[in-house]
């Protein structure tokens, strides 16, 4: 699910992916939160047999914890904001 919220008058953008117990994942420099979703999100199509997915194990994290993705502001969807 994707979500913005106000903050001095600059759109910051967010993702939300799963259910549980809330973890927000903050990106590094050069980056949004993009970089996290392939690692959360359940494949579409099934992996192939011995294939693991980055921090799932095929156990799906998504199932466990609610992800709460941002692009900090300046990067990806969100503004920047001024000081």
């Amino acid at each position: 699910m994707e979500k913005e919220f106000l903050y001095q008058d600059k759109k910051i953008f967010y993702r939300v992916i799963g259910n549980g117990k809330p973890v927000i994942l903050v990106h590094g420099f050069g980056e949004d939160g993009e970089v996290w979703e392939k690692m959360v999100e359940p494949p579409q199509t099934p992996p192939k047999e011995g294939l693991k997915t980055p921090l799932t194990e095929n156990n799906f994290l998504d199932e466990k914890f609610k992800f709460i993705i941002p692009d900090l502001p300046g990067t990806g969807r969100s503004e920047m904001i001024d000081d």
